[in-house]
């Protein structure tokens, strides 16, 4: 009895080092977690099903763990193992629709990396680079990870990034080196070609002439026409402006996405612009002096622009013209030369009560590389009625705006209310009130342009006028975005969100000649923003900034005209 005790624990210690050194299982487990309440006897059949995984017995194991699925549904760890078991058995399309329910930010490097292929090869472009990018450095599928993930951001147009990633595809087998290199060197050409057809827009030379239309507008007499053979008396609200201006503007723009990335946008522009206008007297009137007006205006201008990075928008004061310019921005530009061209023709009526009805209209191209094929810009129309009291003037605007693109097809249509009060009675002090609220209806849907349904706005501004022509200005504006469309979120593609942004500006103001201007401006922006799908979470706060940082400076010379 004692000698066959000891042959078996002789024979228990003989077989130990041979179960240590058993290698690993390659194919890793899904984390496991406790079974879903009232799933009894979900853990051994996971185990089964497991080891036939690890087994390499992928069509058992498929079976096993669809049924758990079927029987479970809220098995998180045998739905992903599921999707590997696909993957294994290369059936890509199944195993793709399986991992589309999968949140893929706590997935170990080789899931990630089967995660990624099962997207690409369904051409499934966001969720695939979102995936490979999470394999990280060092890893055996770094290499093919990065490959890949360059390839599809090629598809998805996002240059700069594809060729970081195809930087980092270096150990790859030799088929796939030489692809490389060819993706490489296409990916330059796409990238030269691009910046020749679709040409970045700028901060375009409207701004800049609306700066100097206002400035001349206040200062400027009513010009001299003649109405019925008699002297020009429309003193109404509306006017044309006479000007020519040089000026030179430097921008810089900082964005934070949440924590996550910093970016920045560097410009400087030099621009030329003139405004030119006329206003005609009609023999309607109301009252001894208070005539119809009827004015024309017209707008050119030419502007050089080196920058760096990608521009966002800057809400507060801004105008449709920007937002045109921003939607159609689709690539980075270091220089670009641009001509543009504006016109309105307004009426304006005198009312009883010292109140007056404009109705109006406008129409503004820009013109990138001062060629038609890349253009874009906006036409409106509107109707504003303004009344003028001892100590407050009010003025409400109702507007209907069109975004064009290159063939003058709309691309967004715009309506858009306005009420703006003004206060004139402070001297040297002033302060202006302004709420808005305007609807957006997006008619190109495959221009996939982001923005909201509406957005509602009130913004104050207060002035201080000093002497030799220097005044200080501060803004401070309040915003809510409905329904706001983003395209591009990695892994989601499309998401929406609600926003609420709180801007401030503050601009400094120096005139000390009547042919010198200087202007300085601060800007800030800090956006909260709701989620529609709080799974869109973490990558939608790293792909869209939450705040926004930009300050201009201009040095303008007027010319004589």
């Amino acid at each position: 009895m004692a000698r066959l005790s000891c042959c078996i624990i002789l024979l228990l210690a003989l077989s130990a080092p041979a179960a240590l050194a058993r290698p690993p299982v390659k194919a890793p487990r899904a984390e496991r977690k406790p079974p879903p309440k009232g799933a009894i006897g979900v853990r051994s059949l996971f185990d089964a099903a497991m080891k036939l995984y690890d087994a390499g017995k992928f069509a058992e194991a498929l079976a096993a763990f669809d049924a758990i699925v079927r029987k479970f549904p809220g098995h998180e760890p045998a739905l992903l193992q599921l999707a590997k078991t696909l993957y294994r058995l290369e059936k890509f399309k199944d195993a793709y629709t399986v991992f589309s329910r999968i949140n893929p930010q706590h997935l170990d490097p080789e899931t990630s990396y089967e995660y990624g292929w099962a997207f690409y090869q369904n051409k499934q472009w966001p969720g695939a680079v979102y995936a490979f990018q999470r394999v990280p450095r060092g890893h055996a599928l770094y290499d093919l990870a990065n490959y890949y993930g360059g390839i599809c951001a090629i598809k998805l147009r996002r240059y700069d990034e594809a060729g970081d990633m195809l930087e980092k595809a270096v150990v790859l087998p030799d088929k796939l080196a030489k692809s490389r290199t060819l993706y490489i060197k296409h990916l330059q050409a796409l990238t030269l070609m691009t910046q020749k057809s679709s040409l970045a827009k700028e901060r375009i030379a409207e701004q800049n002439r609306l700066a100097a239309s206002k400035a001349v507008r206040k200062d400027k007499l009513k010009e001299k026409a003649s109405t019925s053979g008699g002297p020009y008396v429309h003193k109404g609200s509306m006017g044309v402006s006479r000007a020519a201006q040089v000026s030179y503007t430097i921008q810089h723009q900082y964005l934070e996405n949440h924590g996550y990335r910093t970016t920045a946008f560097d410009a400087k522009t030099a621009a030329f612009t003139l405004a030119t206008g006329h206003v005609f007297g009609l023999p309607i009137k109301q009252g001894k002096d208070r005539y119809t007006g009827l004015g024309f205006q017209l707008d050119l201008g030419a502007s050089d622009t080196i920058k760096s990075g990608k521009e966002a928008r800057f809400i507060i004061d801004e105008e449709n013209s920007d937002l045109s310019r921003v939607q159609a921005q689709e690539i980075e530009e270091n220089q670009t030369q641009r001509g543009s061209i504006g016109g309105s023709l307004w009426l304006e009526f005198p009312l009883p009560e010292n109140t007056w009805l404009a109705l109006g209209g406008n129409i503004a191209f820009v013109y990138p590389e001062f060629e038609r094929g890349g253009r874009y810009g906006d036409r409106a129309g509107f109707m504003q009625i303004t009344n003028s009291a001892p100590s407050i003037d009010f003025t409400t605007v109702v507007s209907y705006s069109e975004l064009l693109d290159s063939v003058t097809e709309p691309t967004t249509n715009i309506v858009g209310a306005k009420a703006v009060v003004a206060s004139k009675t402070f001297g040297s002090f002033s302060l202006r009130g302004t709420l808005e609220h305007k609807i957006y209806d997006y008619l190109q849907q495959d221009a996939e342009l982001d923005g909201p349904d509406t957005e509602t706005h009130f913004e104050t501004v207060a002035k201080q006028d000093f002497l030799f022509g220097v005044s200080f200005a501060l803004a401070l504006d309040t915003m809510q975005q409905q329904n706001y469309i983003h395209h591009g979120i990695p892994t989601f593609g499309t998401t929406s969100s609600d926003g609420q942004t709180l801007s401030g500006r503050a601009v400094l103001l120096a005139a000390p000649l009547p042919w010198l201007e200087l202007r300085m401006a601060q800007s800030i922006a800090s956006t909260q923003w709701q989620l529609d799908n709080e799974d869109a979470r973490e990558p939608f706060e790293v792909t869209v900034s939450d705040y926004i940082e930009d300050f201009t400076a201009r040095i303008a010379l007027n010319l004589a005209f």
